[in-house]
């Protein structure tokens, strides 16, 4: 192979994923309120609490994907694994 069709063939390569990764920058509402509420979850009732980084947003539930749905399950999430569930 030449040097160009070398360079075609990773540019192709890498192309969608690049585009995807651009693509998706909008932030999501959901996500944001996960990201919230499992801190508050994991710190509630403890002052002075550094909580860790939240787990990876999880799909929305179907109808359930306001900023106040995320919040909530990362609460209870959040929760759940500080005490162990």
């Amino acid at each position: 192979m030449r040097t160009s069709e070398v360079l075609l063939v990773l540019f192709l390569a890498v192309a969608p994923a690049t585009a995807v990764t651009v693509a998706d920058t909008a932030p999501d509402p959901f996500c944001e309120g996960w990201e919230k509420g499992y801190a508050s979850g994991y710190c509630y009732g403890y002052y002075g609490c550094f909580p860790p980084m939240p787990p990876a947003c999880p799909f929305p539930k179907f109808m359930q994907d306001t900023y106040q749905d995320g919040y909530d399950r990362g609460f209870v999430r959040g929760r759940e694994d500080r005490d162990g569930r």
